[in-house]
């Protein structure tokens, strides 16, 4: 039995519609792939940098702990060479006195 004129009228009617709707969803499905491999980019991107910024920190903070160890060795050693000085002015302060309390003593005995 053939529809009447109006009716496959609608049909196609509806099925264009439907088309167009499927043709619209598809391109906002498209988009919404697009703007998400985007953010995955920019995603990477940022993971990227903060990354690298990880490293530089990384490595700053070594250098500045091997700085620091130099610097400590370079302070031991100064107060190594200031315990021998010390201890070297002491030694020969404690020889003059000596000297100087035989050269008392010889004056002391030569007087007698």
């Amino acid at each position: 039995s053939p529809q009447p004129a109006y009716v496959s009228s609608e049909v196609e009617s509806v099925k264009s519609m439907f088309a167009q709707r499927e043709e619209s969803l598809r391109r906002e499905r498209d988009d919404a792939l697009k703007s998400l491999a985007e953010r995955d980019d920019a995603d990477d991107e940022i993971k990227a940098e903060a990354r690298a910024a990880r490293e530089d920190a990384a490595a700053a903070r070594a250098e500045a702990a091997e700085a620091a160890l130099k610097a400590e060795a370079r302070v031991a050693s100064i107060d190594e060479r200031e315990r021998a000085a010390t201890e070297k002015v002491r030694r020969v302060e404690a020889e003059m006195r000596a000297l100087l309390q035989e050269v008392a003593q010889h004056k002391r005995q030569s007087q007698a």
